[in-house]
């Protein structure tokens, strides 16, 4: 399912940055392209495929409605931005799948978390600091 996530969006031109899958509800941030138009449709195919999927594979659900709806929401604050990724990351946390966030396996949490780590490292290198430390 996340491979088919990524390939819709990018099919479109969109570029996804963070994620979270969980059992009833997903939240992604992405990058819109120019022409932003088809996010419903790439939404409605996500739904349509997924749906087909976890019915498949979990036959007893074949009369439960798996999605049906979707709000998006542009984000042109940098705090807005950041809380929101925050609040995404810390999700699966929130609803009590895990107790660390870096635990749940559907999600970007972990990957961009050495991202951000590795890029701190390179961009703030610590090996020229005189700090005593002799603890």
């Amino acid at each position: 399912m996340v491979e088919y996530l990524f390939k819709s969006f990018k099919h479109y031109e969109w570029e996804i940055e963070d994620w979270v899958l969980l059992d009833n509800h997903y939240h992604l941030m992405a990058v819109a392209p120019q022409d932003a138009s088809k996010l419903p449709r790439i939404i409605n195919n996500f739904h349509r495929f997924s749906s087909l999927y976890i019915r498949k594979i979990r036959p007893e659900l074949e009369r439960t409605q798996i999605f049906y709806n979707y709000w998006d929401t542009c984000i042109d604050f940098e705090s807005s931005y950041f809380s929101r990724i925050h609040y995404l990351w810390l999700n699966p946390e929130k609803h009590g799948y895990v107790k660390d966030a870096k635990e749940w396996p559907w999600g970007s949490y972990r990957t961009r978390a050495r991202e951000l780590t590795a890029s701190i490292i390179t961009k703030y290198p610590c090996d020229k600091l005189k700090i005593k430390d002799n603890f």
